[in-house]
Order: structure tokens, then C-alpha cells, then sequence
């Protein structure tokens, strides 16, 4: 099977998919990056830092970056309107199944056009989710609509990462029978591997470094510090909880950091700034929970990250990310809560402090569902669904013969 795949940049958690993808002996991969965001420095504007990724995001597969063109060259640029050439030519050149990650990116548009004119079957993915959808206007949806439908007859199987993104596939037209769960991979085995470096010695100095004692019970947040992941929820609930020993524990940065340590008096809060991929790992084993109190947040893969680490998760339900069949399971792997609602979230936190068993239990059930969206699980998802696409595609060109 020779598969392409067509994605706006290298990116951290899909790029051993591909590496172990590329290990299977009947598949010819060849990825297509668009722009050069994450290999090389450049300013990150959520964070409000220039970086780089640590890890390695390029060994291990066949890869290309297409060349740009107007209205931008700039190849650090990766929003929807920076475009490229050469599509065409990659889906010439031998494609029984090509991949695309959303719908946004007017590449993409090209990509689909090209398999529909060359009768390649097209695999489609993104972590979009109902729950933001439905709080939007019905106006604005129906909008949408109108522009999501024309490319998603252009879609031969479309990847689900959860259970709200499937709801949302299915609500702007995908047929139920042609989405397959596919997660958007955490490589769990490099992050257990990390963190196990640590000993019990090291996890205490690692703590110390961050201003951690080691009684503190440590609630984190990870991720950008910006107005719609609502930070500040988690200090007001540590400040509610009025527990002498919990610690709201910030690993990211964002617009909002100062604003944070500014009410962060009296030793409430820590704040351990931009952590890079090979060290994230080791900084979130920290951690006794994490909180991920977003007012939007489509399917955040740290909640993924802390639950392959035993990590249980207190999360808000606007995070896209649980459901009966998803990676977060309500008072199985942690504890949903309201969005926005601070004296809930003050309750989840004093419940697993006082109830360790209870934690454990949870940590213990975050793991198994964590590998169920591990690289090596969603390879095999993968290929299934690519497999999926290629029987799909000849039975319909079958059907037009006859």
C-alpha cells in the first residue's frame, strides 16, 4: 500500500506514527509537510517564546517539504492560507491512499481535489469537537456547513479521535459507517521511559528546583497560559480548598503568567516555564493530578500524556476529550467537573488529596486507557482504516463500471 500523508508541519506527537508506520514491511510512506514550524526557532505567540522542538521528528520515514508560494514563503508560516505546490505531482507518482488533517488549510482543498480527479482514496482527520460546535450560533453553523459538506464528499473514511469529534463528523455529514477511530498518538513508551529515569532521590531534587516540597500535593496545569484554558481557575480552587499543602504547579507559559504569579502570594502556586518535549515527561511525573480547566479545548493531548504516567486528570467539560469510549472516563481515570465553576473543581481537588486509594485506583485506570491511544495501538488503527479506504474506493469504481 503506498500511502501519503499531507500535513501543515512536523508535528510532536504524530511523527513516530509515522516512524512506526514506516517499519511495516507492506506500506510505502512518504509524508508532505507544508511549512517547517517545529525543526526550526521561531516564535511561538501563545507561549510568547521561540522554540524548537527537542525530539526528533524526521528520522525513520520518507519525507518532503513542498515548496511555497504566494502569498507567503515564509516556511515557519503554517496557517491556513500559506500555500504550496507540488501536490499534484506527490499524488502522481503512485498514491493508493492519501491523508489530509482537517479541512482549514486551503492545501488541503488542492489535496482533496487531486485525489477526487485521480480516484485516490482520501482519509480525513482533525480533533474538532460538538461541544464547542454546539454553543455556536445556529447561523454560524449552518454557514459552515455549507462549506464543510462540498469537502467532505470529497472523503473516502474519516479518522475519530474521541467521541465528540465523532459526533461532529457524523452532525456536518460523515456517514457513521465510514468513520473509524483512529487516536491522535501519544508515544507512551518514550514518556514512561522518561520519567522512569527518575529515582525517588531525583524526583525529590527535581521537585526542590521547582519550589516542591515533598508533601506538597501538586495539581498542574500544562499548556499555554491564555485566556480560553482558563489558568486562573486552578489557583482560585487552591485558594478555596485553603489546604496547607496544595500546590497549583504551572508548566507552560502565555500572556497570562504574570498576571498568575502576581496572585500567586504566599506560596500557592510554582511555575516551572516553557518545558521542552524530552524533559516534559520527567517535570509531569510530578505531579499528583492535572487540571485541565479549559473553556475550549478539542481533544488536549496532555490529559493523554499524564494518564499513560498514572496521572489522574481533573477536567472541565468543555475539553473534548471524554466520553463512554474516550481517553478520560468520568470518576474512572479522574473527575469531571463544570467549566468555570471553582468551588467544584476545590471539591475534586480535597476529594483524591483525602482519598489516596480512590487516586490510585484512578492512576491505575488512566494508564490502561492511555495505551489505547499509545503509537503502536494507532498504527494498526491506522492501517485498518487506510485498508478500509483502498476496498471502499475500488467497490465504488466497480459500481460505476457496471
Amino acid at each position: 500500500m503506498r500511502l501519503a500523508i499531507f500535513l501543515s508541519h512536523p508535528i510532536q506527537h504524530f511523527s513516530p506514527l509515522w516512524q512506526e508506520l514506516a517499519r511495516h514491511p507492506e506500506l510505502r510512506l512518504r509524508v508532505f509537510y507544508y511549512g517547517r514550524q517545529g525543526i526550526e526557532n521561531g516564535m511561538d505567540r501563545e507561549f510568547g517564546v521561540e522554540k524548537v522542538w527537542d525530539v526528533d521528528l524526521l528520522s525513520g520515514y520518507e519525507y518532503q517539504f513542498l515548496s511555497r508560494r504566494w502569498p507567503t514563503r515564509d516556511p515557519l508560516d503554517c496557517s491556513g492560507k500559506a500555500l504550496n505546490r507540488g501536490m499534484a505531482d506527490a499524488l502522481a507518482k503512485g498514491t493508493d491512499v492519501a491523508y489530509v488533517s482537517g479541512y482549514a488549510h486551503l492545501n488541503n482543498w488542492a489535496v482533496a481535489y487531486q485525489c477526487q480527479r485521480l480516484g485516490i482514496p482520501l482519509l480525513y482527520q482533525s480533533d474538532s469537537n460538538f461541544l464547542a460546535e454546539q454553543r455556536r450560533p445556529a447561523w454560524r453553523r449552518w454557514l459552515k456547513g455549507q462549506i464543510i459538506r462540498p469537502f467532505f464528499q470529497r472523503v473516502t473514511v474519516f479518522l475519530a479521535c474521541g467521541d465528540h469529534n465523532r459526533t461532529y463528523l457524523e452532525y456536518y455529514g460523515a456517514p457513521s459507517d465510514r468513520i473509524r477511530f483512529s487516536a491522535i498518538p501519544v508515544d507512551t513508551v518514550r514518556f514512561r521511559c522518561a520519567a522512569s529515569e527518575l529515582n525517588e532521590e531525583g524526583r525529590r531534587a527535581l521537585r526542590a528546583k521547582y519550589g516542591l516540597a515533598v508533601d506538597d500535593f501538586v495539581a498542574a496545569f500544562a499548556g499555554k497560559m491564555v485566556t480560553h484554558k482558563r489558568p486562573q481557575d486552578l489557583l482560585q480552587a487552591v485558594k478555596a480548598a485553603n489546604r496547607p499543602s496544595l500546590r497549583a504547579f504551572y508548566i507552560g507559559t502565555g500572556q497570562m503568567e504574570g498576571e498568575l504569579k502576581a496572585h500567586a502570594k504566599g506560596g500557592l502556586a510554582s511555575f516551572a516555564g516553557f518545558v521542552n518535549q524530552s524533559q516534559m515527561p520527567k517535570v509531569l511525573s510530578l505531579c499528583d493530578v492535572l487540571v485541565m480547566p479549559s473553556d475550549n479545548d478539542a481533544h488536549p493531548l496532555i490529559v493523554t500524556e499524564a494518564q499513560c504516567l498514572g496521572i489522574p486528570v481533573i477536567l472541565s467539560d468543555h475539553c473534548g476529550c471524554y466520553g463512554p469510549s474516550d481517553v478520560f472516563r468520568d470518576r474512572e481515570s479522574g473527575l469531571l467537573y463544570p467549566c468555570r465553576d471553582v468551588r467544584s473543581l476545590a471539591g475534586a481537588l480535597t476529594r483524591l488529596m483525602d482519598r489516596p486509594t480512590e487516586r490510585a485506583c484512578m492512576g491505575q485506570r488512566a494508564r490502561d486507557l492511555a495505551e489505547r491511544h499509545s503509537v503502536q495501538t494507532t498504527a494498526n488503527d491506522f492501517l485498518a482504516a487506510a485498508a478500509l479506504a483502498v476496498r471502499s474506493n475500488s467497490a465504488n469504481s466497480d459500481e460505476s463500471i457496471l
